[in-house]
């Protein structure tokens, strides 16, 4: 407990030191002392490893940038702004006044940035979170869970226009673009990961029929042939490549590239299965295939899974049923069921 007690006594000393500055160039000097013992800690062992850096300086830096940078600014600013306003001629009760203000600074900018990161943090209405997420793909009406497993784009750019309902900000962004959850988000992709899925919202005792259906193949089939990644998209809203989807459906003359095969499963009832395959099994012993196609006119269907070598034709066999049932669960077109 004393090492903390002088720990915390310290830190007060080395922020509050600018209100010990009675002028502006005594507040000048402690500005460049205190720059100077910063690039100090930033470049002083630029030379070393780890191993070489005595513990005590460790420490130091350690203390020094995360307690004392982010606070010094705040003091030197609140002492700079007292002897602005002494200068200008503030005296007696204002300059009490000036002085307490700056003295209460640094505490009313921590409780402000703690204020901002709890309402950045605020999750969606709750009114919002109870109804399914309404989408629009290609004019295609589809709803989804507020899930972990599943994640909207709005556009091409992946990383400004996605949007990750469990995300707090994405949330209460998906609540304001649908009005509360009674207009549809339109979107140009959608990636599901029924694994996520399958954890999440499967020991739930009451689910729709769409999601409960698919919560039942989910545990009739076998891990390996869950897709490690679906994504159903409109073919002219995303790039491709974000996803590591093939420029084109892939099918029975579709080109390989380097180091990759096409394996073609005969007709399923379905249609026909055809994924681009690497050669060279992964550290694991599976092979990690690819299959994209069209569902209906403005909706593609992408996936992706590992396969043993010997097990290739009954995982992706399995792997599309599963990504036909998912995509049955979300959107009600015949493409989902039915042999395109």
């Amino acid at each position: 407990m004393a090492v903390v007690l002088s720990l915390v006594l310290l830190w007060l000393v080395i922020v509050y030191l600018p209100f010990l500055m009675p002028g502006w160039r005594a507040l000048l000097g402690l500005c460049v002392a205190l720059g100077l013992f910063h690039l100090g800690v930033r470049l002083g062992v630029a030379g070393w490893t780890a191993a070489e850096v005595p513990a005590p300086l460790v420490a130091t830096g350690n203390f020094w940038l995360d307690l004392c940078v982010w606070a010094l600014p705040v003091t030197i600013l609140a002492r700079a702004a007292g002897l602005a306003a002494k200068s200008w001629g503030v005296k007696g009760r204002w300059l009490g006044a000036v002085t307490l203000a700056g003295l209460l600074a640094l505490p009313a900018f921590w409780a402000g940035q703690g204020a901002m990161t709890l309402w950045s943090r605020r999750p969606a209405p709750a009114a919002c979170t109870a109804r399914p997420i309404p989408i629009l793909l290609s004019g295609i009406a589809g709803a989804v869970p507020w899930s972990e497993a599943i994640m909207l784009y709005l556009g091409p750019d992946i990383r400004r226009e996605g949007r990750y309902p469990l995300l707090p900000r994405h949330g209460r962004a998906i609540c304001r673009e649908t009005s509360g959850g009674r207009d549809g988000l339109r979107i140009t992709a959608l990636s599901v990961r029924a694994a996520a899925f399958q954890r999440e919202r499967c020991g739930a005792a009451r689910l729709p029929d769409g999601e409960g259906s698919l919560c039942a193949l989910l545990r009739d089939a076998g891990a390996e042939i869950v897709p490690e990644k679906m994504v159903f998209f409109e073919p002219g809203g995303i790039r491709p490549g974000d996803f590591g989807i093939p420029a084109a459906p892939t099918s029975a003359g579709t080109a390989t590239g380097t180091g990759e095969r096409l394996v073609v499963v005969p007709d399923t009832g379905l249609g026909e299965i055809s994924a681009t395959c690497r050669l060279a099994p992964a550290a694991d012993g599976r092979l990690y295939c690819r299959m994209r196609r069209k569902i209906v006119e403005g909706l593609d269907l992408f996936w992706e899974i590992g396969a043993l070598p010997e097990d290739l034709s009954v995982v992706l066999t399995g792997a599309d049923a599963l990504a036909r049932e998912t995509c049955a669960t979300v959107f009600d077109v015949p493409g989902c069921r039915a042999a395109p």
